[in-house]
């Protein structure tokens, strides 16, 4: 999988600053409680990642939003955290794994 991302000329590009400022600014917006109070509350939200990824804070940061949105009266919240994955889930070598389990959850709320 790395090799086939680092041959990819649409994965090996630089950041421009205008990306890391609307990024940052992205990020800012969604850690605000005004953020997750408007969310709507009949709305089922899943939330995965893995436990190694730094981007989440190892899971820390996606269980933050899980609890933003729950205190927000989000009332269907999903977390699903992967033991000994990173940042994407689609590339680890229990994908398979992922994938079924987003199927089911999407199954299970349609």
């Amino acid at each position: 999988v790395v090799r086939d991302y680092d041959a990819d000329k649409l994965c090996t590009f630089r950041f421009t600053a205008g990306t890391y400022r609307e990024m940052l600014a992205t990020l800012n917006h969604v850690s605000r409680k005004s953020w997750a109070e408007s969310i709507a509350k009949d709305l089922p939200v899943l939330l995965i990642a893995g436990d190694a990824d730094p981007v989440g804070s190892y899971g820390a940061g996606v269980r933050t939003v899980w609890a933003m949105l729950g205190n927000a009266g989000v009332k269907d919240l999903t977390c699903q955290i992967y033991e000994g994955a990173r940042h994407e889930l689609h590339n680890e070598t229990n994908r398979q794994e992922v994938f079924d389990y987003v199927l089911t959850w999407i199954n299970d709320h349609i």
